[in-house]
Formats: C-alpha cells, structure tokens, sequence
C-alpha cells in the first residue's frame, strides 16, 4: 500500500494537493496521512492541558480535506517544529512515506516561484516528492 503525506495548511491551494490526490491516486491502493504542521506550537504552552486543546483544535481543521479524500483512509496529525520544512522532511523519512503531496506555495502575489517548504522538501526530502502547481 502507497503511504502518501498531504501537508495542509487550510489555504484554498493546499486544497489543490488533496484534490489531486483524489484524481491521481486509488483509494484502495493508498493510505493518506494529512498533517498541518504548526511552528507557532514549538515550545509555546506551558501547560499541556493547554497544548492539547491546542493541538484538537488543528487537527479539526484538517477535515478540510474530507470532501476531497472520500473513500481514502485518511490519518490526520498535528506536528510542530521550528522549521516546517525540516520537520516534514524528518516526518516522512521516520514514517516511511513514499510520496510527498504538496503545493509549491500557499501564499498568493507576483512571485510565482516555489515556497520556502516546498523548495526544501523537493530539496532533502527521500521520497517521491510531488509539486501541484
């Protein structure tokens, strides 16, 4: 079974990422792991009560996807990190991912080039790493 990681990030082009999963993927063949990776978690709470409430509340945001991965299993998870990049890079080589699904920047404006943790993913990452535009 083809272990595919979805970086979400709530944004309408990190939707794009879970939609081509959708059309490009079998749903019987995959397992999905979308994940949202936040660097404003790391090191932050000084109560884990807090940081757990924290953390349930991002991974609710993850059901984002749902419409898109109908028929897919779908894992979601919440890891934090001082750089998203590094820690998605790390993230996919402990769990074994074969492929990395994400977009090439959420952010919209004039430079249409790759984000900063889509250039570092497509740059370190092990895996089959896979940009929508």
């Amino acid at each position: 079974m083809k272990k595919i990681l979805l970086p979400v990030d709530g944004t309408e082009a990190s939707l794009r990422a879970a939609k081509y999963v959708s059309e490009n993927y079998d749903p019987e063949n995959c397992a999905v792991t979308a994940v949202i990776v936040r660097e404003d978690f790391f090191n932050s709470f000084s109560d884990i009560d807090e940081q757990k409430k924290a953390e349930s509340e991002a991974v609710k945001a993850l059901d984002i996807v749902d419409p898109f991965l109908l028929g897919f299993s779908v894992k979601k998870e919440v890891i934090t990190a001082k750089s998203a990049g590094e820690r998605l890079v790390g993230y996919a080589f402990d769990n074994k991912f074969d492929t990395i699904v994400l977009t090439k920047a959420t952010k919209k404006g004039i430079m249409k080039v790759l984000g900063s943790v889509s250039q570092y993913v497509a740059r370190y990452a092990e895996s089959v790493v896979v940009i929508v535009p």
